[in-house]
Protein backbone atom coordinates (compact mmCIF):
# COMPACT_ATOMS: atom_id res chain seq x y z
CA UNK A 1 0.00 0.00 0.00
CA UNK A 2 1.34 3.78 -1.33
CA UNK A 3 0.41 6.72 0.06
CA UNK A 4 0.64 9.92 -1.49
CA UNK A 5 2.55 12.98 -0.03
CA UNK A 6 3.51 16.37 -0.81
CA UNK A 7 7.45 17.25 -1.37
CA UNK A 8 8.69 20.85 -0.79
CA UNK A 9 11.36 22.81 -1.84
CA UNK A 10 13.08 24.92 1.36
CA UNK A 11 16.30 26.71 1.67
CA UNK A 12 16.35 26.47 5.04
CA UNK A 13 15.14 26.10 8.78
CA UNK A 14 13.33 29.56 10.11
CA UNK A 15 12.98 28.31 13.87
CA UNK A 16 12.65 25.80 15.98
CA UNK A 17 10.26 25.71 18.96
CA UNK A 18 10.08 23.02 21.95
CA UNK A 19 6.13 23.47 23.37
CA UNK A 20 5.47 20.34 25.80
CA UNK A 21 7.40 18.13 24.28
CA UNK A 22 6.79 18.90 21.02
CA UNK A 23 9.08 20.17 18.52
CA UNK A 24 8.37 22.52 15.61
CA UNK A 25 10.55 22.71 13.03
CA UNK A 26 9.45 25.96 10.55
CA UNK A 27 10.97 25.81 6.72
CA UNK A 28 11.37 28.72 4.48
CA UNK A 29 12.82 29.72 1.17
CA UNK A 30 14.23 32.96 0.94
CA UNK A 31 12.92 35.33 -2.11
CA UNK A 32 15.17 38.00 -4.06
CA UNK A 33 14.18 41.54 -2.85
CA UNK A 34 15.28 44.70 -3.73
CA UNK A 35 18.72 44.37 -1.73
CA UNK A 36 20.97 41.56 -2.56
CA UNK A 37 22.02 41.34 0.98
CA UNK A 38 19.01 41.18 2.26
CA UNK A 39 16.53 38.85 0.84
CA UNK A 40 12.86 38.19 1.84
CA UNK A 41 12.32 34.28 3.69
CA UNK A 42 8.61 33.31 2.87
CA UNK A 43 7.45 30.31 5.25
CA UNK A 44 6.89 27.67 3.39
CA UNK A 45 6.03 24.66 5.94
CA UNK A 46 6.17 23.44 9.40
CA UNK A 47 6.80 20.13 10.75
CA UNK A 48 5.35 19.03 14.29
CA UNK A 49 7.24 15.64 16.13
CA UNK A 50 7.04 14.32 19.34
CA UNK A 51 10.89 14.98 21.72
CA UNK A 52 11.63 11.43 21.15
CA UNK A 53 11.34 11.61 17.04
CA UNK A 54 13.35 14.41 16.70
CA UNK A 55 16.06 13.46 18.64
CA UNK A 56 15.98 10.33 16.52
CA UNK A 57 16.09 12.75 13.54
CA UNK A 58 18.73 14.54 15.31
CA UNK A 59 21.20 11.54 15.47
CA UNK A 60 19.98 10.66 11.79
CA UNK A 61 21.30 14.11 10.63
CA UNK A 62 24.63 13.47 12.71
CA UNK A 63 25.38 10.24 10.94
CA UNK A 64 24.65 12.01 7.66
CA UNK A 65 27.51 14.52 8.75
CA UNK A 66 29.79 11.84 9.41
CA UNK A 67 29.12 10.18 5.85
CA UNK A 68 29.58 13.43 3.90
CA UNK A 69 32.93 14.50 5.87
CA UNK A 70 34.31 10.95 5.19
CA UNK A 71 33.25 11.52 1.44
CA UNK A 72 35.34 15.02 1.62
CA UNK A 73 31.50 16.91 1.11
CA UNK A 74 32.53 18.79 4.32
CA UNK A 75 35.66 19.53 6.49
CA UNK A 76 35.48 19.30 10.38
CA UNK A 77 36.69 22.38 11.89
CA UNK A 78 39.28 22.44 14.59
CA UNK A 79 37.70 23.68 18.26
CA UNK A 80 40.06 26.64 17.64
CA UNK A 81 39.13 27.31 14.25
CA UNK A 82 35.52 27.40 14.89
CA UNK A 83 33.64 30.28 15.55
CA UNK A 84 29.81 28.88 15.47
CA UNK A 85 29.17 25.14 14.11
CA UNK A 86 30.55 22.13 13.70
CA UNK A 87 31.51 22.13 9.88
CA UNK A 88 32.18 23.77 6.64
CA UNK A 89 30.83 22.93 3.25
CA UNK A 90 32.98 22.66 0.47
CA UNK A 91 32.18 24.89 -2.96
Amino acid sequence: MSKSFEEIYTDGIEEINLEKEIVTITFMTIQPSGDPKNPEREVKASVQMNFDQFMKAYNMLGKLGGVMAEKGIIGVRKAEDSKKGLADFKK
